[in-house]
């Protein structure tokens, strides 16, 4: 057998570099890879990146989450009540009858955002804001806590939280949003049905023609809800409502005036109302009235007690009177509840129309927020 030939020095130089090109054309090979793979988990999983358009207008990632992040409740409890599954971990990407939650909550994030990106927009078209993307929010948000933040280093008095989280905020600007836009298209996009005003007070004739009511007057001290900013209006925190009103009973015991002591202390006279025994429409509230009231005669007041975002006290005017209001004077206060229901139907309207344009490969990255 011949003996294998000794490769000569310089085959062996270029043997060596040979196999030097080879390691790195592999090498530049697997960070191609990886750098592809890097970019496309970016280009799919990035929080800012565009997930969907509604009415032109993009949606990232992180915004559809946040919406989805709101539908998790709703979601986990229609799963529990209709497939008896309690969703965790891996549970949200199974199937039970035809139905996966993951998709069911895609779907819920969308219709939500698109809710509220169609009265963004509207904001938007109307002057209300300039910037509508979700970074812009976050940043915002960001300002704000940095400004209550050295407005407290200072030693000034916050009312409220101190520092707001993305849903707080959320809700505030999209509160703001309603609520202008709202003063805008009232009376010229938006107009009170009159079939709906007459609909309305009789569905409620007894309420405003009987005999068998009972007339209150409310002291009410309204705090803060989490999250918002003092208002001209309101301006102190639960803490400090709650502090004022039992201070309140106190002089009210003491035989302090019901009327004069509301005026001072909340700048305006009690709230007189009458509202009817038999009533279904006022559900709990009513409830809650005839609860505080049932052992007072005309003329005492209660205790105390936590009423929505305040605190009240009551005092019992009269007991079983006989009431009488025409149409013509409740008329002003029927229209504006037929207005408000009428922008709800605009919104709505609004919102079903917007046209959604969907990403599919993006969309299908969206994973639980």
């Amino acid at each position: 057998m011949a003996a294998r030939k000794r490769p000569n020095k310089k085959e062996r130089i270029l043997n060596k570099k040979r196999r030097k090109r080879i390691f790195f054309i592999a090498g530049a090979v697997v960070l191609a890879v990886l750098i592809s793979f890097t970019m496309l988990r970016i280009f799919v999983y990035g929080r800012d990146v565009v997930v969907m358009y509604v009415g032109g207008y993009p949606v990232t990632r992180e915004e559809l989450q946040f919406h989805m992040s709101m539908e998790k409740t709703n979601v986990s409890n229609y799963f529990h009540q209709t497939h008896g599954v309690n969703l965790s971990g891996k549970s949200w990407h199974r199937e039970y009858d035809g139905e996966r939650p993951i998709e069911i909550l895609r779907e819920r994030g969308v219709q939500s955002v698109t809710d509220a990106k169609t009265l963004q927009i509207m904001a938007l078209d109307y002057g209300v804001t300039s910037d509508i993307s979700f970074v812009s929010m976050k940043e915002g948000m960001e300002e704000v806590n940095e400004q209550r933040k050295q407005q407290l280093e200072e030693g000034e008095i916050l009312y409220g939280v101190v520092e707001f989280n993305a849903l707080t905020y959320y809700h505030q600007v999209m509160g703001n949003f309603r609520t202008k836009v709202f003063e805008i298209v009232k009376g010229a996009e938006v107009f009170a049905d009159e079939r709906r005003i007459q609909d309305l007070y009789e569905e409620n004739y007894y309420i405003y023609n009987n005999d068998e009511n009972i007339t209150i007057a409310e002291l009410f001290v309204p705090y803060l809800p989490y999250g918002e900013q003092p208002t001209d209006t309101v301006t102190l925190s639960q803490d400090e409502a709650y502090e004022l009103i039992v201070y309140i009973h106190e002089e009210l015991l003491a035989g302090a005036d019901f009327d004069a002591i509301c005026e001072e202390y909340t700048g305006e006279l009690p709230l007189e109302s009458t509202l009817n025994y038999n009533s279904t429409n006022l559900g709990g509230t009513l409830q809650l009235i005839l609860y505080h009231t049932e052992d007072l005669q005309p003329g005492e007041f209660s205790l105390p007690f936590q009423n929505g975002f305040g605190f009240s006290i009551l005092k019992l005017l009269a007991d079983m009177v006989e009431v009488s209001m025409p149409f013509e004077e409740a008329y002003t206060y029927l229209a504006e509840i037929a207005l408000e229901e009428s922008f709800d139907t605009f919104l709505e309207q609004k919102a079903r129309a917007a046209e959604i344009s969907i990403r599919p490969l993006r969309y299908a990255g969206v994973n639980m927020p």
